[in-house]
């Protein structure tokens, strides 16, 4: 027990301390980024709901009051938390990574094919932090999340109604303004409709989050070797300056500095200036 304990610590340890001192404006930047999004996804969930109001949509009423009033607690909350800090913790990006990881794959569950796009949104946004380790940490749970929505949707989430077999007429009569029961009537099979949609439609969706997740991973890395980079650079220009600094100050101090030298001789005056390097090699 004392080993997984110590072995979770050092993991989150990992995820929640920033590798260098030059990256902690970068963490603070990427949780406000990802506050404001979440506030953002909340206007839109207000949209949605607003939308199938007056009717334009046609998504089952109890689904999206659920999606809207879940959504809007577990969105703003956390938002409005990481804004009172600033964005000035270190816990802050996972609890809003993965709280917004959790509400998206909810939503996902729900909307099923009408919200293809929703699994990317978390990895992107790890990409800010510029720390591959954490960009790997959401890939993952993102990916375990968004499974376990795609299995729940088949069965309780919007009806994909391309993966499911009409009759020639291609017509189907509903009932009780379900589609779900109005095709369960037609005698399709459950099962195999969970089976087509896991293998057409989630699949497909996985494999191409697998490489959305892999370049995301690679450009968190680029862009954590370009600012190591750049601040090895600005150093060692920061460095060279003061060298060159303290060397002109040798130089002024090594001159004389009374003027004029001769003041009891009118017959010439003397004049010299000294303009420092600021380049050497």
């Amino acid at each position: 027990m004392k080993k997984e304990k110590k072995l979770l610590n050092k993991i989150m340890h990992a995820l929640t301390i920033p590798e260098d001192e030059v990256f902690w404006k970068a963490e603070v930047a990427g949780n406000k980024l990802t506050a404001l999004v979440m506030l953002m996804m909340s206007g839109v969930l207000v949209v949605v709901y607003v939308l199938r109001y007056v009717g334009f949509f046609t998504i089952n009423k109890k689904i999206i009051n659920v999606l809207v009033i879940q959504g809007l607690f577990e969105l703003i909350i956390p938002a409005v938390i990481c804004l009172k800090f600033k964005g000035e913790k270190t816990w802050l990006k996972i609890v809003l990574l993965t709280e917004f990881t959790v509400v998206l794959s909810r939503i996902d569950a729900a909307l099923t094919f009408i919200v293809p796009i929703l699994i990317v949104f978390p990895v992107i946004l790890s990409v800010r932090y510029f720390s591959s380790k954490l960009t790997k940490f959401i890939a993952i749970f993102t990916t375990v999340v968004f499974s376990i929505s795609s299995i729940y949707g088949c069965y309780h989430g919007v009806l994909n109604v391309s993966n499911v077999p009409l009759e020639e007429s291609g017509v189907i009569n509903i009932i009780n303004g379900s589609i779900t029961e109005s095709v369960i009537a037609h005698g399709y099979d459950v099962k195999e409709y969970v089976i087509d949609t896991l293998r057409f439609y989630y699949t497909p969706k996985m494999l191409i989050y697998a490489v959305i997740g892999t370049l995301c991973v690679m450009i968190a890395e680029a862009g954590k070797n370009m600012i190591l980079q750049q601040e090895k650079t600005t150093r060692s220009n920061e460095r060279m300056s003061t060298e060159l600094d303290l060397a002109s100050r040798i130089q002024e101090r090594l001159l004389p500095s009374i003027f004029p030298p001769y003041p009891e001789r009118k017959e010439f005056d003397i004049y010299a200036s000294m303009t420092p390097a600021r380049e050497v090699g």
